[in-house]
């Protein structure tokens, strides 16, 4: 990442080699969260990556952030169903250190899962490890109590973890995700074929296992006579901090702490680990099939270190579950957001420019669970906060369920409308009615200004009408383009003039709501084909129609490259649509709900202008370009 240029291990000047590039030293960095990188300082003596910086693209049956959390207000990225937050874990996990003797039921249906899991890989002859993640705090004394509670739950006589409820929770779990399902939401197809891909066992297969690893006592790993680790077709429960703490038995000679085999015992060996800051920091947890997580972490980049699942699951892709709280799961899907705006920030930029030239932007958000910053205040004490609307879609997440509130809302698009001038319908989208060339000052005042942008105490850009304003008058942009979002087959129709009416689109929910509640938290707003509905396409070069149809099979991704080749590089678009207030979640989905409103909402989308389209807020962090470039860094006399 950054050429170091004549300096030792101390990052002084090396002696006699003030003039010339001493090469003797490339220092290449290779992170996951490289947020204080970016924003901790930028001189030349630093570590900053001045001279280049690029993204790894991993393969196609990579379970990442994006994959697995799935990206706000991106249908092209749904998530994976794969995360339960049906219980509370971070309550769940405070009654366990508090000395709670209850049997939490979120960690019995984790514990079961695994248990079930491990039964799977023993049938199908698997011999290397399978694991499961208890991760919920940073203090020694938890790990032991919750370790305790694990092995209380395992308890042969204890009547908790036993075959039937195995049995229950098998046949729940392994219906939220199937072959078929993978393969439809991870982004851009997963990389294996839906046939080929190991699909769930009858529970009659596995009982046989299940029935035999209950029969062991659930332990920590004993120790030989040789001083040898030794392990046994039970479950090894291990407490992986540096208190040496150990679960109580009979055994004179144990380890507490995670040490797998070192070769194969012929059968699939069964750990769970339970720690904290151990399993942040490099620790690899082979064969992770279950994860319970909670841990309320402000800082981005450590909640990142800490998701142990991200990876690959060979031959296991259908088994791997987490179990977390509401709250950590929008955390991480926030993390999700940040991390892919970065990435579309340097697969855009890094092929022209340098960092030093122009250094990275890392998206600002607002507090949904625990977060509260990407890294922490010392790790980018150089950064700046900066508006940069640039290559920006913003859409409204969350709309008022309140009739008065969207009739007013819909008296201001028809008249809004009314104003805009002639519209046709969409050659790209047939349905959808298109204004063109909509001058800037009607935009703002009949519409932006007029419209009630109430999101509930959720920032996004519309937030920053002001700023977005000063933003556009000092750039040279055209007018704008207007579509309203239509689905035809819809026989319920918002009526914005006497001879033009739309069919009204379905959105679901992220969160179930009852119809008391006064915000909806819309799941994805915008249809990926809107985005470049104002595109002519019969106007384009045949060379350019060639390169705009090869991009449609993934318009989400790729819209802002298909509206440069089809002339509207730096036409600003915006998007309306009438949501019915009777939408319907699809069938079978888990983590989307009903709308279940009391009246039919409009939804806004705009997509504004940039060599690349990114999804993110008004406000960056990113460290001043003059710090980077070595300029003169004293304050200019007025």
């Amino acid at each position: 990442m950054q050429m170091v240029n004549n300096t030792g291990r101390s990052g002084k000047k090396s002696s006699g080699a003030a003039n010339y590039d001493y090469g003797a030293m490339n220092y290449v960095c290779y992170t996951a969260t490289p947020y204080a990188n970016f924003l901790s300082e930028g001189s030349e003596e630093s570590l900053y990556p001045r001279n280049f910086i690029t993204v790894l693209r991993p393969p196609n049956t990579y379970f990442g952030q994006t994959e697995i959390f799935g990206l706000p207000d991106q249908d092209w990225a749904p998530g994976l169903n794969i995360v339960s937050t049906e219980f509370s874990v971070d309550n769940e996990a405070r009654a366990i250190c508090r000395g709670s003797e209850q049997a939490q039921p979120g960690l019995v249906e984790a514990l079961c899962w695994f248990v079930c899991c491990v039964g799977v890989q023993r049938f199908r002859g698997y011999t290397k490890p399978v694991s499961m993640l208890v991760h919920t705090s940073m203090r020694k004394d938890d790990h032991k109590k919750m370790a305790e509670a694990i092995q209380y739950c395992l308890g042969r006589n204890n009547g908790i973890i036993t075959v039937s409820r195995c049995q229950a929770v098998y046949d729940k779990v392994k219906s939220f995700i199937s072959a078929a399902d993978l393969c439809r939401d991870y982004p851009g197809g997963f990389g294996i074929n839906e046939k080929e891909i190991n699909g769930y066992l009858e529970f009659s297969a596995i009982k046989p296992h299940i029935e035999e690893l209950l029969e062991f006592n659930a332990s920590n790993i004993q120790i030989n006579e040789e001083g040898e680790p030794k392990y046994h077709r039970g479950i090894h429960i291990c407490i992986d901090n540096s208190s040496g703490d150990t679960l109580p038995g009979d055994w004179e000679s144990v380890m507490p702490r995670l040490i797998y085999p070192k070769k194969e015992l012929g059968f699939a060996t069964a750990f769970i680990v339970v720690g904290g800051n151990t399993l942040s920091r490099g620790l690899t947890i082979e064969g992770l099939v279950s994860s319970y997580f909670g841990r309320s972490v402000k800082q981005m980049d450590t909640l990142i270190q800490m998701g142990r699942w991200f990876g690959y699951r060979p031959g296991y892709e259908l088994l791997l579950r987490i179990w977390m709280s509401e709250k950590t799961y929008d955390d991480f899907q926030l993390s999700a957001d940040v991390d892919y705006a970065l990435r579309s920030f340097i697969r855009s930029y890094y092929d022209i420019y340098t960092p030093e030239e122009f250094p990275p932007l890392v998206k600002k958000f607002s507090k949904v669970g625990y977060l509260v910053d990407v890294t922490a205040a010392n790790k980018r004490r150089a950064a700046v906060e900066d508006f940069d609307f640039s290559g920006q879609t913003i859409s409204t997440p969350s709309l008022v369920d309140d009739e008065d509130f969207q009739e007013s809302n819909m008296r201001v698009v028809r008249d809004f409308l009314a104003k805009a001038g002639k519209w046709e319908y969409s050659s790209i989208q047939k349905s959808d009615p298109v204004w063109r060339n909509v001058p800037n000052e009607t935009v703002f005042k009949e519409f932006m200004e007029r419209f009630d942008f109430d999101q509930g105490g959720d920032r996004n850009g519309f937030s920053e009408i002001g700023e977005l304003k000063k933003w556009m008058k000092n750039r040279d942009l055209s007018n704008w383009n207007v579509v309203f979002g239509s689905v035809d087959s819809n026989e319920k129709k918002f009526e914005i003039s006497g001879n033009l009416e739309v069919g009204m689109i379905s959105r679901s929910v992220r969160k179930k709501r009852s119809k008391n509640d006064r915000y909806a938290m819309i799941a994805s707003l915008s249809n990926p084909s809107d985005l470049i509905a104002d595109v002519v396409r019969d106007s384009l070069s045949p060379e350019n129609k060639k390169e705009f149809d090869s991009l449609k099979s993934k318009i989400s991704q790729n819209s802002g490259r298909m509206r440069i080749i089809a002339g509207l590089g730096n036409t600003p678009l915006l998007i309306l649509y009438c949501i019915d207030k009777d939408s319907k979640a699809r069938a079978g989905s888990t983590r989307r709900y009903d709308l279940n409103a009391k009246t039919d909402m409009i939804g806004v989308c705009v997509v504004l202008p940039s060599d690349t389209k990114e999804t993110a807020e008004a406000k960056y962090l990113h460290i001043p370009k003059r710090m980077v470039s070595g300029e003169d860094l004293t304050d200019d006399e007025d």
